[in-house]
């Protein structure tokens, strides 16, 4: 968990989801602490980091049951 968002390491790559609503400053620190972090930690080079972030409404979010729990609730 970095931030708040899982990510995800499918072959060798990793995947991160969020709610939307973040801003470019926001997001440009994420982006920076994520590829210093690999570049201290695992010498990879901050060149060789892609990120790509998906964000998401909130309703389009399902914690299980058939339940959209972030929904506004229906009329």
């Amino acid at each position: 968990m970095v931030g708040g968002t899982e990510l995800l390491a499918p072959s060798g790559g990793s995947r991160g989801a969020l709610n939307e609503g973040r801003t470019i400053e926001q997001k440009r620190a994420f982006y920076k602490a994520i590829a210093t972090g690999l570049n201290e930690r695992l010498q990879m080079r901050l060149g060789d980091v892609f990120i790509n972030l998906v964000e998401v409404r909130k309703e389009n979010w399902s914690f299980g049951n058939g339940e959209a729990q972030y929904a506004p609730p229906p009329d």
